[in-house]
Order: structure tokens, then C-alpha cells, then sequence
């Protein structure tokens, strides 16, 4: 199995760490948290002339053997984040698109066909122009997390099996509140993510036409920022593997606690070795619901507690040697 990612490759610039400059962030978090499942996965970026892609690729190195870097080079900037801790748990960032302006859908003509999935986190537009694509190289499943200002309608022309969203992102679009953005998920006749911060995630499955709910966990976190891609990355990895859904979510969620231990929006290139019994235990605590209007009725009961982490996660963070990831 192969799975292409098409994104953002950042530098981040973390003003709160005396300035430093590192990559990560964006669709790259998403690849490397699903290369860390053992799935061989390709990231298609704009490297522009000023990105330090040498330095890139050395630190991509010690990751994880299955992830390649396929770059577009361009004549244009690389995507810049600037990072600013926001309060102990949190940062937010500024985006500036760089090359992604001058997107050429043709520089994309090689992606590989023989990709089982392909996952693609971009601006609305351009998402949409490359899905349709990408579409053609029959690559059989497509998941796309589309960026910027959209409307709902506009959601289902896109070239998807799969849309991931931020409740924020879902909610704009649509233009109103949660539990009733879950009850009009099903007009858009695809599998639908939407993680809720704190609260865990929200699966929506067109096949079954039910709803999976799974909690977030109580660990000590250093920084929220990136969890959504690499939740993303995690459901991604476990989907290709032809996983329960449940399963998918699991690892979705240990992704995002695992980029959690770390400042911005880096990658932890640490994966537990022994991670079924962890997954397994997330499992047990997810929800199935027929409907929208269950789910709702019953969220009192869980969209505001953690849940107790499993023993078994909590020894393999507290074991883990981070220093690679740690700065200033």
C-alpha cells in the first residue's frame, strides 16, 4: 500500500523559542504521523528556491524509512508560519501561501498511480482544481481536508471519499452550530471527520449512516497546535490498512496525543512500539449513534470530560527521549 500527500511543507518560525526556525506543520504532519504506522507514504510539496530543503531532509532522516519527499521545486516562497504561544497549552500561526499561488496542475502529472490513497490539505479552490485531477490517475480512495473560505453547498462538487474539518472550519461553512451541522453532514454523501478539539472527534460514515464518537484523553499536553493533521494522519495510515472504522479513529487519536508532547505544529517521529493495546483501549470507549439527534442529546455525557488514559500510553510517553524535538 502507498499513499500520496499534496500540502503545505512549513517553516515554522517560533517567535516564543528565541526565533527558531524549524519544518513541520500543515499536510507534512499529516504524512509523517502516517508514515509512522509503517505505510509507505510520498509528500508532494512547492519547495521554493529560499527553502532550506537540505536541511529538510536531513531531519527527515531518522523519522521513519517509509516516507520520501517527491518535491515540485518552484520559483517561490515557501509556505512561512510565524508562532505565538497563545496560552500554556496553545499557539496560532499566520499563513502566508507562498508558491501554492502559482499552482501548475501539471507539475503534479507523475504523481504515482499506483497510490491507494491520496490525501490532500489545501486552499478550497486549489483543493478542488487538484482533486479532480489527482481523480484521474484512478487512485481509488481521496481524502481531502480543504482549506481558507468555503460554503457548505460548495463541499459537494468535491472529488472525495473522505472530508476532514476542524469543528471551527465545518461550522463557517455552514454558517451555524455544531448539532445542527451534524444533522445536514449527510447532504454531502461522503465520509465525513470533525475533530472537536478537546472534546475528541466526530466520525460520520455514509455507508453505515451512523455516527462514531471518540473522547479525547486526559494526558499532560505541551502544545494543541497540528493535533487535527495528525489525527488525520493516523485515520489516514489505518484506513489504507483496510481497518474498522473504530480502528481508524483510535489511531487517529493516539496521533494527536503524540503530537501533543511537543512546541508547534512538530511531528514526534517517537511511535510506541507496542501500540495495539493502547488502540484497543481507545476503542472500547467509542460511541456509535443512528443519529445526528442522539448524538446530541446524550453529548452532556461526554463532549466535556477526558477520558483516563490507558496505563500502557502513559508509561510509553513518560519513557520516550524527545530531546530531538525539544528547543530552547
Amino acid at each position: 500500500m502507498k499513499i500520496g500527500v499534496i500540502g503545505f511543507c512549513e517553516l515554522d518560525t517560533l517567535v516564543y523559542l528565541e526565533n527558531s526556525q524549524v519544518f513541520g506543520g500543515g499536510a507534512l504532519s499529516t504524512a509523517i504521523h502516517t508514515a509512522l504506522y509503517g505505510v509507505h507514504v510520498s509528500f508532494y510539496t512547492y519547495c521554493g528556491t529560499d527553502f532550506p530543503i537540505s536541511v529538510m531532509h536531513n531531519k527527515l532522516k531518522p523519522i521513519n524509512r517509509y516516507l520520501t519527499i517527491n518535491d515540485i521545486s518552484k520559483e517561490c516562497s515557501a509556505v512561512q508560519i510565524l508562532i505565538k504561544k497563545e496560552n500554556h497549552d496553545h499557539t496560532w500561526s499566520l499563513l502566508d501561501l507562498g508558491g501554492w499561488k502559482n499552482l501548475e496542475l501539471t507539475d503534479f502529472k507523475d504523481i504515482n498511480s499506483r497510490l491507494c490513497t491520496g490525501y490532500i490539505k489545501l486552499p478550497y479552490t486549489i483543493a478542488c482544481n487538484l482533486s479532480n485531477y489527482v481523480a484521474r490517475n484512478d487512485i481509488p480512495f481521496i481524502a481531502i481536508n480543504p482549506q481558507g473560505t468555503y460554503l457548505f453547498e460548495q463541499l459537494k462538487v468535491l472529488k472525495a471519499d473522505l472530508l476532514f474539518f476542524s469543528e471551527k472550519e465545518i461550522c463557517n461553512a455552514a454558517k451555524n452550530k455544531l448539532p445542527v451541522v451534524l444533522q445536514v453532514l449527510p447532504e454531502l454523501e461522503k465520509d465525513i471527520v470533525v475533530t472537536i478539539g478537546s472534546c475528541g472527534a466526530i466520525f460520520y460514515s455514509q455507508s453505515t449512516e451512523k455516527y462514531y464518537y471518540v473522547p479525547s484523553f486526559d494526558v499532560d499536553v505541551v502544545d494543541t497546535l497540528g493535533c487535527g493533521d495528525a489525527f488525520a494522519g493516523g485515520f489516514i495510515a489505518f484506513q489504507a490498512k483496510g481497518k474498522k472504522v473504530t480502528d481508524q479513529l483510535a489511531a487517529g487519536v493516539l496521533s494527536a496525543i503524540l503530537n501533543s508532547q511537543s512546541w508547534g505544529a512538530l511531528p514526534d517521529p517517537v511511535l510506541v512500539n507496542d501500540y495495539e493495546d493502547i488502540l484497543s483501549d481507545i476503542v472500547s470507549h467509542i460511541c456509535v449513534f443512528d443519529s445526528s439527534i442522539s448524538l446530541v442529546e446524550e453529548s452532556d455525557t461526554w463532549c466535556h470530560t477526558c477520558v483516563q488514559a490507558p496505563p500502557e500510553l502513559l508509561k510509553a510517553l513518560e519513557s520516550r527521549d524527545r530531546g530531538y524535538w525539544k528547543y530552547g
